[in-house]
């Protein structure tokens, strides 16, 4: 019989973030646990917050999901018939909040409380310590004070620190800013803007700013993504911004466009900066090391980083991962009793392919003793459904919205 870590509400699980990764989790823990939500902000809702004058989150006026809601909803609460397949910001966060509401989490939160560090305090020194969660407590200090909890989970996102590339521009006379600044069309009225990157949100940002009338260009440096933008949309493709004179940027490639701006749709760094280096996690811009299945500190596993991955289904992953960890503190699950074990069969969390992807979801509902209501989840059917998402989104960035709003029927 496998030894329950934590078995009742006396014992204290915090949750660092109130997005759409910590609300789930709470959601999972407060059966088992009391929770204690830290988030930095006044609001729930993480990266779905539109706020014109606060610019740290990447909402924009206009923006629709890229996503249909029916890959974009936890499973005990569908989206109203009404609500359209790709949802507004403001849809989201309306979702958001009922789930919210639905099971209590409001009053888990400690709004507008900045976390500054997060330490292990161990009992003994050897490196097995904490394999299984019994002798570590996590002391977690804030803008408000010290607190100490039996297991954490960080929800905190990826989407916090700008990524800019490495290219000096300090010769280019035009403005240049990063997507997370971006709001709507009207401040590039009669300009040319460059858009650097071609994944989802550069893409969206450069249809948002042509369907009303702006000049747009864009560069991209992977050979392997297809050219799905409309024909007055030029596109430089398999090449890098060299240099700027003037109002010119010049390519790689040989290449040069005239453009008043430059906006960046180059990512995020991952920034776990709060997570004190006594913690053994490692982090560059897209990968963290070493989480054993993608989401369990390998060295303490009552600490779990939910929803770190890129490219994948937020909702979904941040469920799956939510369950497994609620399901691993309360007994249900047990690990390699081995810590080298975990660390070298711990990849980290990166970039995910659909089959990939849920595979993994397959994986984590089907680890323990229980799986509770995911366990009727038809994995392939969505599997399918996301695939042939991301085939008409590959084809042509300005009709897949249209063309998936009548024909994703709600399983």
């Amino acid at each position: 019989r496998i030894q329950i870590l934590f078995e009742d509400l006396s014992m204290k699980v915090c949750v660092i973030g109130a997005g759409v990764a910590g609300i789930v989790t709470a959601r999972y823990l407060k059966d088992h646990f009391t929770v204690t939500i830290l988030e930095g902000t006044s609001r729930i809702g993480g990266i779905w917050v539109y706020d014109e004058a606060d610019r740290t989150t990447p909402m924009y006026r206009n923006l629709r999901s890229n996503l249909p809601k029916q890959l974009m909803m936890f499973s005990e609460l569908e989206h109203g018939p009404t609500t359209p397949s790709f949802m507004t910001h403001g849809q989201v966060m309306e979702y958001v909040s009922e789930y919210c509401d639905m099971f209590g989490i409001r009053d888990m939160i400690r709004f507008s409380t900045r976390v500054l560090n997060v330490r292990p305090e161990v009992e003994t020194v050897e490196e097995e310590v904490g394999r299984r969660g019994e002798n570590v407590r996590w002391i977690i200090t804030t803008d408000k004070g010290v607190s100490q909890y039996d297991a954490i989970a960080v929800c905190s996102g990826n989407f916090n620190t700008p990524c800019y590339p490495d290219v000096d521009l300090s010769d280019f006379k035009g403005t240049i800013s990063h997507s997370v600044s971006y709001t709507d069309p009207r401040p590039f009225t009669d300009k040319s803007v460059l858009i650097v990157g071609f994944a989802n949100s550069a893409k969206d940002i450069a249809m948002d700013l042509h369907v009303h009338g702006v000049r747009v260009a864009m560069v991209k440096r992977n050979p392997r993504v297809r050219n799905c933008m409309p024909d007055e949309v030029r596109v430089f493709g398999n090449t890098e911004i060299s240099h700027a004179r003037g109002t010119t940027v010049y390519f790689t490639n040989g290449e040069s466009t005239r453009s008043d701006s430059i906006i960046y749709c180059t990512g995020y760094h991952s920034n776990i900066s709060f997570l004190d280096p006594t913690c053994k996690i490692t982090s560059t811009q897209d990968h963290l090391f070493p989480l054993y299945v993608r989401c369990l500190n390998a060295y303490y596993p009552s600490m779990a980083l939910i929803g770190r991955a890129y490219t994948i289904l937020p909702f979904l992953l941040s469920e799956f991962q939510a369950s497994y960890f609620s399901r691993y503190l309360h007994g249900d699950i047990s690990l390699p009793t081995d810590t080298e074990e975990r660390v070298t069969a711990s990849p980290g969390c990166h970039i995910m392919t659909p089959a990939s992807q849920f595979r993994y979801y397959e994986e984590l509902a089907g680890a323990g003793n229980s799986r509770g209501h995911l366990a009727d989840f038809d994995f392939r059917y969505w599997e399918d459904v996301y695939r042939r998402l991301l085939e008409a989104r590959d084809d042509d960035v300005t009709k897949y919205r249209k063309y998936y709003d009548d024909r994703i029927v709600l399983k």
